[in-house]
């Protein structure tokens, strides 16, 4: 079983929560700034994490969805 990250959305700041999986590990590591981007839908936003090669949260930001 993987990690479990809850984090709190910075702009409905409600409770967002995502799977840290190998494949996010990886791709961290691989990155040239070093970090893995995940874009999770959260009602009528996306919150955009950012974690880096050891699975740590770096930074959160949010984005508006556009149909």
């Amino acid at each position: 079983m993987y990690p479990h990250h809850k984090l709190l959305c910075p702009r409905c700041r409600r409770e967002v929560e995502f799977v840290l999986t190998p494949d996010i590990l990886k791709q961290a590591s691989e990155a040239r700034d070093g970090l893995a981007r995940v874009a999770l839908t959260h009602e009528d936003h996306v919150v955009v994490v950012q974690v880096d090669r050891y699975g740590a949260v770096r930074n959160i930001t949010v984005s508006l969805m556009v149909e």
